[in-house]
């Protein structure tokens, strides 16, 4: 059983809510604490293509990030391995009635994810970014296994080669989010229609291209070097703002999204913050969500 375990287990959870400001069983303001797991599943790869060494780098950076978010926020954090265990006061019931808390459970997983992973680690052997994954804890009977709720690590690869695609991988996911950080991504719209009736409704699939010395550059083979190393929810909050931004310039344009270009079924609460981003229910309208193709082509996946 390990530290965080014990931590969660009767008197030890009882004292974790009493540092909360919180009674057993629920907040100052009657609710019970929000409690989520992040989880850095890269670092077995990380550690596998450049050196144990870079590992225990990534684990001390990422601690460091999760308590500046707590000292921001509120709350308290505890590490367990390669999980990390948030703790915040839930809120008062009338927020729960009015729906503000299903917001903030979806906004703070956002938040976490970019707090966690939004920079690169540096290290001696190489500099990397940490691969986050959040998922909120729910209350039941059974003992806190931290293990079962948060994300499982990535296995490293055993095919010849494998080291040093790695290495390249994470070297042209870097290149991307510096010029997504530096403002030259920009999303291309490709017109598409379902079905074949001439009616039926069209919309227009996501490629990213760069903006490099007034030309474009396509970036579908970066996209799927950031997917390989399951890095693509970084980008995604940038998409779907991005795409914020173009349904509200263009009333007539309506826009369909794959939420499943890492391979993974997408989270709960990433739909929600997608929903949050758009606004509005016209705007929300315009837009398909496909969370079950994830064999669209590496130049059309949008990220979500």
């Amino acid at each position: 059983m390990t530290d965080l375990h014990r931590l969660l287990k009767d008197a030890q959870l009882a004292s974790l809510l009493d540092r909360l400001g919180m009674r057993r069983g629920e907040s100052r303001d009657g609710a019970m604490p929000l409690c989520l797991v992040a989880s850095i599943f890269n670092v077995r790869q990380i550690e596998a293509a450049y050196e144990r060494a870079l590992g225990a780098t990534v684990r001390r950076a990422v601690l460091e990030r999760a308590r500046q978010l707590v000292a921001a926020e509120g709350g308290m954090v505890a590490r367990s391995g390669d999980h990390i265990l948030f703790a915040f006061d839930a809120g008062s019931p009338a927020e729960s009635l009015s729906g503000a808390l299903p917001m903030r459970e979806a906004s703070l997983p956002d938040r976490i994810v970019e707090a966690l992973g939004g920079a690169p680690v540096y290290g001696e052997s190489g500099t990397v970014y940490p691969a986050i994954s959040v998922r909120i804890a729910g209350y039941g009977d059974g003992p806190f296994d931290i293990d079962a709720i948060g994300a499982a690590s990535l296995a490293p690869g055993r095919l010849p080669g494998w080291r040093e695609q790695y290495h390249g991988d994470m070297a042209t996911a870097i290149a991307l989010f510096r010029a997504m950080d530096e403002g030259r991504l920009a999303l291309e719209l490709t017109p598409l229609r379902e079905g074949l009736d001439a009616q039926v409704t069209t919309y227009c699939a996501l490629a990213l291209t760069e903006r490099t010395g007034g030309k474009t550059r396509p970036l579908g083979i970066a996209l799927e070097a950031v997917e390989r190393l399951g890095l693509t929810r970084r980008l995604d909050r940038w998409v779907v703002s991005s795409l914020r931004e173009r349904l509200v310039l263009d009333p007539s344009l309506k826009v369909k999204l794959n939420t499943s270009i890492d391979g993974m079924p997408p989270e709960a609460w990433r739909l929600r913050v997608m929903n949050a981003l758009l606004l509005s229910p016209d705007t929300a309208a315009r837009v398909s969500i496909d969370a079950a193709d994830a064999a669209a082509s590496p130049t059309q996946r949008g990220a979500a």
